[in-house]
């Protein structure tokens, strides 16, 4: 079975330079036949969403589960990744007002806010819920607002920093590392995205 030394931040997302804000990039160590690259750094996760519109369409709020429980994704190449409950206990303690982006552009501004989390079930899953107010004023929020009102875009996915320590990390037999966080998962941000990679949480509601 082949053991890793190290993890070593890198690019989460691989398809843009860093800004002089985010953390720097690394690769994992090679140990063995293969590599594998992974982030304690800033983070994305995507989640599928199912909407349901209310009657009003000139509302200015959305509701959903932005992170599903206990629920393994692979995340990368060989990278299982699931959170726990307690992984945003101090987010729902704080109620910390957090951005909502679009696709994770760090250089645009938020179209909304976050207006509250807590620990919530749908028929499909249970997760962490968040509540978000939009900006309607600005054109670009509004017609993000319309494409998930639409159906167009209705993924969602975080941004986010796990500690090393707060995290179980195992090996199986195929090289795969299985990745539990459990505590202290620092929420940056939640965009609308096209392209999930959690099927597990929803946008619930718009209005």
């Amino acid at each position: 079975m082949t053991r890793y030394r190290d993890f070593y931040p890198i690019n989460p997302r691989g398809d843009r330079p860093l800004s002089p804000s985010e953390p720097r990039y690394a690769d994992l160590v090679n140990t063995g036949a293969q590599h594998r690259r992974y982030t304690t750094g800033t983070q994305h996760r995507g989640f599928t969403a199912t909407l349901r519109t209310a009657t009003d369409t000139k509302t200015s709020t959305m509701t959903g589960i932005a992170v599903p429980y206990d629920e393994w994704s692979q995340v990368a190449p060989g990278v299982m990744e699931r959170f726990l409950p307690s992984a945003f206990t101090d987010l729902i303690r704080a109620q910390t007002p957090l951005p909502l982006l679009v696709a994770h552009d760090y250089q645009a501004l938020p179209i909304g806010i976050s207006t509250g989390w807590a620990h919530a079930a749908t028929r499909a899953t249970t997760g962490l819920q968040g509540s978000w107010r939009i900006d309607h004023k600005d054109p670009a929020a509004a017609d993000a607002y319309r494409k998930v009102e639409e159906g167009y875009a209705t993924g969602l996915s975080v941004g986010f920093q796990s500690p090393l320590e707060d995290q179980d990390v195992t090996f199986d037999d195929n090289d795969t590392i299985w990745i539990t966080r459990r505590a202290n998962v620092r929420l940056l941000e939640v965009s609308i995205v096209s392209a999930p990679a959690y099927p597990g949480a929803q946008i619930t509601h718009v209005g």
